[in-house]
């Protein structure tokens, strides 16, 4: 359960924190004209939960497999790890549908947080692999888990 908490140090408290500000926008000057706080109310993280995949490979291993290539263009042992900083890749199981281990996983979310899945406001997908272009993930784990009309989804991704 994930719950905003000030540091030990900053003295501050969940009603102290500066709150993030809103700009208004006036189209037919075409600049902001003020700013106005954002207020959330009963808002809270109860949960998150993630899932590393199963099969890792390290960056040895994919070395070993593209030797005649490092060779070929005289790329020196050790420079790809000096490159990337990578120490390994971490791959789904081939033919695993993605939605499926996100549903697995919002399912320990849920769990963790100790509510019902009709309990879910809004449902936040940040995975970087996806089944389709369209529909969003979150909303193929919104209809596995079975949520309410009512929770909001959508995908965050880069």
């Amino acid at each position: 359960m994930a719950r905003w908490s000030p540091s030990a140090n900053s003295g501050i408290g969940p009603r102290d924190r500066p709150r993030p500000l809103r700009r208004k926008f006036d189209a037919a000057q075409s600049r902001p004209v003020d700013w106005a706080p954002v207020k959330f109310n009963d808002l809270a993280i109860e949960s998150i939960a993630y899932e590393l995949p199963p099969v890792a490979v390290s960056t040895d291993q994919l070395v070993r497999r593209l030797d005649p290539v490092l060779r070929r263009f005289k790329i020196p042992v050790g420079a790809m790890l000096q490159l990337t900083g990578i120490i390994e890749r971490r791959f789904w199981p081939r033919g695993l549908p993605m939605h499926q281990a996100a549903t697995e996983v919002a399912r320990r979310a849920i769990q963790r947080a100790g509510i019902k899945p009709d309990q879910v406001g809004i449902l936040i997908n940040t995975s970087v692999s996806k089944d389709y272009l369209e529909p969003s993930m979150a909303s193929l784990v919104h209809g596995d888990l079975g949520l309410n009309q009512e929770c909001r989804n959508f995908d965050l991704a880069n």
